[in-house]
């Protein structure tokens, strides 16, 4: 896509996985803000904690407590180190000051199944990955990362209702195109984006899989990649997560 005509005809679905990239690798073959445009923001979806449905935890409250009444008892899960559930685990730690321990697993279904055994007490993971658990009863979600509630689990509380104000993570996607794609297309592009996400059909098909649809402006997309690449700097840096070649 970098050495993509700057035709307005190659998109590139960028988001806050590149603002994590750009502190993870040592080295990368782009640079995500000097050559790449942004048109507008399109998706934003939240992460859950979880447990799994008998356990003593019945809120992100009795989480923390364990943590610390049991220093390195909590045992919680994500995917692999560096991903973005990973990463709100790390920041998760480092916000309460709890020792706990984070185990990545190399899938989601690894991650639920552990879950489900007791191998682990809770999980951070996207809606998508854990519908059919969720939906059989089989996990129960103690809280949301976003600023408010989520439209497809409004009974379920976000973390700062919980008492954890610093963990507010949205997860998101954007489109972006070549850096020297004229400022015309670019405008078209962004007020093509905008005209479609608000459509019912599309908000509705977006519910069911955990995110919400909505447009930006460039500049503040790009505003929003840049804000995420200093925070997931800061909590690589402090997490001693080594850098990728």
């Amino acid at each position: 896509a970098v050495i993509a005509a700057p035709d307005g005809y190659t998109l590139l679905m960028t988001g806050n996985n590149n603002a994590i990239s750009a502190s993870l690798f040592n080295s990368l073959p782009y640079n995500i803000l000097n050559d790449f445009a942004s048109t507008s923001t399109t998706s934003f979806f939240d992460l859950l904690i979880v447990t799994r449905s008998g356990s003593p935890l019945k809120s992100l409250q009795d989480v923390i407590s364990l943590a610390r009444l049991q220093p390195g008892h909590l045992n919680i899960a994500t995917t692999n180190p560096g991903s973005t559930q990973n990463l709100v685990a790390e920041l998760f730690r480092s916000a309460t000051g709890v020792k706990a321990t984070i185990v990545p697993f190399r899938t989601s279904p690894d991650m639920a199944a552990a879950l489900l055994r007791g191998d682990v007490d809770v999980a951070f993971e996207f809606y998508a990955a854990l519908e059919g658990l969720i939906d059989d009863n089989k996990l129960v979600v103690l809280a949301s990362t976003g600023p408010k509630r989520t439209s497809y689990l409004p009974a379920v509380p976000t973390a700062q209702e919980s008492g954890l104000k610093e963990l507010e993570v949205v997860s998101w996607n954007g489109i972006s195109v070549p850096a020297a794609t004229p400022k015309e297309i670019v405008a078209v592009l962004t007020s093509a984006i905008n005209a479609v996400l608000p459509q019912p059909d599309v908000q509705e098909r977006a519910k069911k899989l955990g995110m919400e649809m909505r447009g930006s402006t460039p500049e503040a997309m790009s505003e929003r990649m840049r804000d995420d690449m200093s925070k997931w700097a800061a909590v690589i840096e402090k997490a001693g997560i080594p850098k990728h070649d």
